[in-house]
């Protein structure tokens, strides 16, 4: 029954997770944590704003090798705990009121509806994934590394598992550490301050990265693809990520084709190869 509940909740109001930690995702540096879009529609956007500027660079796309095999457990536990706490803060609610077909930030549900706290929305995570079975050659085997596969949350737990790494590497780049204490297991890890210059180069390193895009384990990258290589190993710890795209002028992202031509991008979609944006 709780893995029932939480693979609903979950799946039905991922957006309204993502909403809530994107309130808090701007800092007073006008850095943006939060990298993830919803479709190719808000690259877009994105798009647009460098092509109106004049100063498109260079493009990327990154992919991320096994994925949904490679979690371990213990860490996907820690990340989607720290999201869950980041957006009831943001919220300033008390529970999430879950109908049929969507959920809604409440204070108060009617005892006819149900809704989970933070609390039981947590352990109901750590129930799913910790409990996660399969049979294989006549023998039940019990999963300890790796997302739940063929659950209906999959790809929200990965999405929101990333956002976690994203947000909290922006926010030491920002602040001028190497790493935050590691609370989650109760001890408190000694945090490396950066020298001066250091702060100084990777704060104007990651200011450069507004563009950014990321849709599950796909992601693009505007005018700092080689940023987000140079700090890739930080970003994403323990994870294969790859450069797809060999030239840094042109590259491809979900079901569009992008190309750089006197600094601004043309871009079509690869299904209907209607242009979408041309050059100047």
């Amino acid at each position: 029954m709780l893995s029932q509940s939480i693979l609903g909740l979950i799946a039905a109001d991922y957006l309204l997770f993502i909403y809530c930690c994107h309130i808090g995702s701007q800092s007073k540096s006008k850095i943006s944590k939060f990298w993830i879009v919803k479709s190719s529609d808000e690259v877009l956007e994105k798009v647009a704003s460098v092509n109106a500027r004049n100063v498109a660079i260079s493009v990327g796309s990154i992919d991320f090798s096994t994925l949904y095999t490679s979690i371990v457990h213990e860490s996907l536990v820690r990340e989607l705990k720290w999201v869950v706490r980041k957006a009831f803060k943001d919220s300033s609610k008390r529970r999430i009121a879950v109908y049929k077909e969507r959920a809604q930030w409440v204070d108060k549900p009617k005892e006819s509806t149900k809704s989970v706290g933070e609390e039981e929305l947590i352990e109901m995570i750590k129930y799913l994934i910790g409990s996660t079975a399969f049979e294989y050659g006549g023998v039940v085997w019990s999963q300890w590394i790796g997302i739940p596969m063929g659950t209906d949350c999959a790809p929200y737990l990965a999405n929101l598992y990333l956002f976690a790494l994203e947000y909290k590497w922006i926010a030491r780049m920002e602040e001028g550490r190497s790493r935050e204490p590691d609370r989650v297991r109760g001890k408190e890890e000694r945090i490396e301050e950066w020298k001066e210059e250091e702060r100084r180069v990777r704060l104007g390193e990651v200011k450069r990265l507004r563009t950014v895009s990321r849709y599950i384990d796909d992601g693009l990258v505007v005018n700092g693809i080689d940023i987000v290589m140079k700090y890739i190993g930080e970003i994403y710890p323990g994870m294969t990520v790859k450069k797809e795209n060999e030239e840094d002028h042109k590259t491809h992202f979900l079901d569009l084709n992008l190309v750089i031509h006197r600094r601004q991008i043309r871009l079509f979609r690869l299904t209907t190869k209607e242009t979408l944006f041309r050059s100047k």
